[in-house]
């Protein structure tokens, strides 16, 4: 199945003269985005009902939201001296999380983990990154020389969370991999039942 990609953008600024001396700066963005995809690629299936609801997508829905801040002041001192400050801020945050939610991991066995259904085992994920700097820059013309002078300070705070195996994890082995004796018809999981009753290597 197709996988959309979808985002929003804003941005907007203001520059204000406040005086023949100094100017004002202000920008803004935003920006939101979101796509749903398998994990591992390949893997997924196409979800359709059931009475179990063991043919639910097995997807990811990666979501991604930033927002950033800057605002500067730019003086001329003197004749011979100018200064620029910037304050920037920048709110970050990814949310990896599962389409189907509430029931557990299937895996298929087939020579390989061939097929998933149900809860994605690895989500939900969230990082987050708050990011504040400051930043001066001092220059001054003295004669024939040009004197440069600045500093910078930048403050992240990280943080995160990640839940494996929720609700849980189930592997089942594949026709081949099952004892021909149980598989009496064509060899293929073709119904709801097929797959409940198929063999379980392990849970976790």
């Amino acid at each position: 199945t197709g996988a959309p990609f979808d985002e929003e953008l804003i941005t907007g600024k203001v520059d204000v003269v406040l005086n023949s001396r100094h100017n004002l700066i202000f920008r803004y963005s935003h920006n939101d985005n979101a796509q749903q995809n398998p994990f591992p690629v390949g893997r997924g299936i196409v979800p359709r009902e059931s009475t179990s609801g063991i043919f639910g997508s097995n997807d990811q829905l990666n979501s991604n939201r930033s927002d950033g801040f800057v605002a500067g002041l730019t003086s001329a001192l003197t004749s011979n001296v100018a200064n620029d400050f910037r304050f920037n801020f920048n709110d970050f945050e990814n949310a990896i999380d599962p389409v189907t939610t509430g029931v557990p991991e299937i895996r298929l066995l087939e020579g390989g983990s061939i097929w998933r259904s149900g809860n994605n085992s690895i989500t939900p994920q969230t990082t987050t990154q708050k990011r504040y700097q400051f930043k001066d820059d001092l220059t001054w013309v003295n004669g024939d020389h040009t004197w440069r002078f600045g500093g910078n300070y930048e403050y992240t705070k990280i943080g995160g969370l990640i839940q494996f195996f929720v609700p849980g994890v189930a592997r089942i082995l594949g026709p081949t991999q099952r004892d021909a004796t149980l598989d009496p018809n064509d060899g293929v999981y073709d119904t709801e039942a097929d797959f409940l009753n198929a063999p379980v290597r392990d849970i976790f």
